[in-house]
C-alpha cells in the first residue's frame, strides 16, 4: 500500500461519478491516484439501494475488489485484445483529509477521441465504440457482469485513453449501484440486462463479478492463456481471483444497515461506541437515517434554497445590470465586442483542449476582421441572448398544468424565442435593405425554427461567405451542438457529446444544395416583399 504521506500530489487531472483523479509522484514514479469522494447524484441512488453512498470510498473490501479487479483484467485483456490494455492497479490507501480510500494506478499519457471540427473528419470515436463493444462481450463472457457498466453507459468513452500503443482503459469503478438509476439512462438496457443481473445476484448490481463463472472461464481457456502469459502470471491471476472472491464475499454480505453504520463510522459521523449500539439496534438506525433525511430535505427546501435565492438576489448589482442591458440594446459596437469575445473564448476553449491546433485557431480568428463577419457578428450575439433568455419559457408546461394558462398561451410562450428571433431578423433585413447592404434572407428563413434558428447567422455566413468565413461559421455550428450534447442534464457528456458533435455532418450538405437555398430565399423574398 502506498501512503499519501509518501506522495507529492499535483492538481486533479480528472473527475467522474466515482471520484477525483490526481497526478501523484511517488519515489520519482508518476502514478494516477483516484480518490473515491463520490458524486451527489450517484450517491443518492446508491444510498437508497444499498444503505450507503460510494462504497469504494469507505469500505476496505470494496476498494480491495477494485484493486484485484484491475489486476485480473490486465492479463485477461492481453489474452482478449492485444491492442486494448488497462491502467493496472499499483496500490490502495486511505486519505485522512478527505476520509476516503484511494486507488493508485499506472499513469497513462494519452488523449480522448477527437471531436469533429471544420478541419478534420476523424474516425476515432467510431474506433473507440468498436473497442468498447469488444470489451463488453469479453466482460460478460468471463463473469464481469457488473463491470460491463463502465463500458456501456453514456460516459463510457471517458473511461478510455488513446495512446500510440493502442486503447487503454483508465476507469473501471462505477460511481454507485447500477440499480435502479440505469432506468433513467436507458430503459431498454435496464430491462434486458441490468434488472435480470440484479435478480441473478439477488442484490443491486454494483461492479459485481461472478467469481464462479470467472474461474470456469479461466479453466476453459487455460491453454490460450498459457500461450500469452508465463507460469508466474498465470499463478498470480489465480491468486488474484481468490483474493477477489474473499473480499467481494465480505463486501456483498453486508446488510443495508451495516453499510450505513460502517460508512458513518469511517466518515467520523458516529463514534465506535455508537456504531456498536446501532449494530445491535438496526431499527433505531433506520429511524435515525429516515429522520435525518427528512430533516435535511426540509432544511434544503425551506431554508437553504430560499437563503441561496435571497443571497443571489442581494448580490446582483441591478444598476450595473440595467446599464449593461441598455448598452447592449443601444450600442452596435458593444454588441459586436461582446459577440467577438464569446467567439474568441470558444475558439480558445477548443484550442486548449487540443481539439484544434494553434494554426487552425488563428485561421478561425482572422475572419473576425472581415466586413461580412463584423456585420453579422452582433446579430449572432443577439440570437444568443434570445436563446439564453428564452429558457424562461420552459415554465409554460408547469403553468398549463396548474391551469394558469390555456394551450394557445402555452404554445405562444414556448415559441417566444423563435418569435423574437424572427422579429429581430426581419428588422435587420429591412435595415440592410434600406442601407443597400447584403440582405440575410437565409437567416430570416431559419430564424423562426426552434433550436436551428440560433444558428441562422452562422448558416447565413456559410451560404454567402468566402472560404475562411465558412470555416468560422462551421466551427460555430459544431460548437453549438457539441455544447448542447455536453450540458444535457443526466445524459450529457461522453458519447452524447460526440453524437451531438456529428449533427453538423448531417446538416452540412444542406447549405451547399443550391436548390434548397434558392427555394428558401425565394419564399423569404416573397414574404418580405410585403413590408418593403
Amino acid at each position: 500500500m502506498v501512503s499519501s504521506l509518501e506522495a507529492e500530489i499535483e492538481p486533479e487531472i480528472g473527475r467522474g461519478k466515482s471520484g477525483v483523479v490526481t497526478k501523484v509522484n511517488v519515489d520519482r514514479e508518476v502514478i494516477a491516484r483516484k480518490t473515491f469522494v463520490g458524486d451527489p447524484f450517484a450517491d443518492f441512488f446508491t444510498m437508497l439501494s444499498t444503505g450507503a453512498p460510494n462504497h469504494y470510498g469507505w469500505n476496505e473490501d470494496a476498494i480491495s475488489c477494485a484493486y484485484y479487479g484491475r489486476r485480473i483484467l490486465s492479463p485477461l485483456l492481453r489474452f482478449w485484445e492485444p491492442n486494448i490494455t488497462i491502467s493496472n492497479a499499483v496500490g490502495i490507501g486511505w486519505d485522512e483529509k478527505r476520509k476516503a480510500y484511494y486507488l493508485d494506478t499506472e499513469f497513462i499519457e494519452g488523449s480522448s477521441p477527437c471531436l469533429q471540427t471544420p478541419f478534420s473528419r476523424n474516425q476515432e470515436f467510431e474506433a473507440v465504440c468498436e473497442s468498447l463493444e469488444t470489451i463488453r462481450e469479453h466482460l460478460v463472457q468471463s463473469g464481469f457482469y457488473g463491470k460491463k457498466w463502465q463500458t456501456d453507459n453514456l460516459r463510457a468513452i471517458n473511461n478510455l485513453k488513446l495512446t500510440k500503443m493502442g486503447t487503454v482503459l483508465i476507469d473501471m469503478e462505477s460511481g454507485g449501484a447500477q440499480f435502479p438509476w440505469q432506468i433513467l439512462i436507458n430503459p431498454v438496457k435496464f430491462f434486458r440486462y441490468y434488472l435480470p443481473m440484479t435478480l441473478h445476484f439477488k442484490r443491486p448490481l454494483y461492479d459485481d463479478v461472478d467469481v464462479k463463472r470467472l474461474t470456469e472461464y479461466v479453466n476453459e481457456n487455460i491453454g490460450g492463456l498459457e500461450q500469452v502469459l508465463d507460469s508466474v502470471e498465470v499463478s498470480n491471476l489465480e491468486q488474484d481471483i481468490s483474493a477477489l472472491a474473499f473480499h467481494q464475499e465480505r463486501w456483498k454480505s453486508m446488510s443495508k444497515a451495516e453499510c450505513g453504520i460502517e460508512f458513518a463510522l469511517k466518515k467520523g459521523k458516529i463514534t465506535g461506541e455508537q456504531a456498536e449500539y446501532y449494530r445491535a439496534h438496526t431499527n433505531i438506525w433506520a429511524m435515525t437515517i429516515a429522520a435525518g433525511l427528512a430533516r435535511k430535505g426540509a432544511q434544503t427546501l425551506f431554508s437553504d434554497v430560499p437563503k441561496s435565492v435571497l443571497r443571489w438576489a442581494g448580490s446582483v448589482d441591478y444598476r450595473k445590470a440595467a446599464k449593461t442591458a441598455w448598452k447592449y440594446v443601444s450600442s452596435l459596437d458593444y454588441r459586436t465586442e461582446k459577440a467577438r469575445e464569446y467567439v474568441e473564448r470558444r475558439i480558445k476553449s477548443w484550442e486548449t483542449k487540443g481539439q484544434i491546433s494553434s494554426e487552425e485557431a488563428d485561421s478561425l480568428r482572422r475572419p473576425l476582421e472581415h466586413e461580412r463577419v463584423l456585420g453579422y457578428l452582433p446579430d449572432f450575439g443577439v440570437h444568443g441572448f434570445i436563446f439564453a433568455a428564452s429558457k424562461a419559457t420552459y415554465i409554460a408546461p408547469a403553468l398549463y398544468f396548474m391551469h394558469l394558462i390555456d394551450e394557445q398561451a402555452g404554445i405562444f410562450i414556448l415559441s417566444g424565442g423563435s418569435i423574437a428571433r424572427l422579429l429581430y431578423t426581419s428588422a435587420r433585413l429591412a435595415e440592410n435593405a434600406v442601407k443597400k447592404k447584403e440582405k440575410p434572407y437565409t437567416a430570416l428563413a431559419l430564424s423562426g425554427i426552434h433550436i436551428i434558428g440560433n444558428l441562422a447567422y452562422p448558416i447565413q455566413i456559410l451560404r454567402s461567405g468566402n472560404e475562411d468565413e465558412k470555416k468560422l461559421a462551421e466551427f460555430l455550428i459544431y460548437d453549438f451542438f457539441t455544447t448542447i450534447g455536453r450540458r444535457i442534464p443526466v445524459y450529457g457528456g461522453g458519447s452524447t457529446e460526440h453524437h451531438f458533435n456529428r449533427i453538423p455532418e448531417l446538416l452540412k450538405s444542406i447549405p451547399h444544395d443550391p436548390s434548397i437555398w434558392n427555394s428558401a430565399e425565394a419564399l423569404t423574398r416573397i414574404a418580405f416583399s410585403a413590408y418593403i
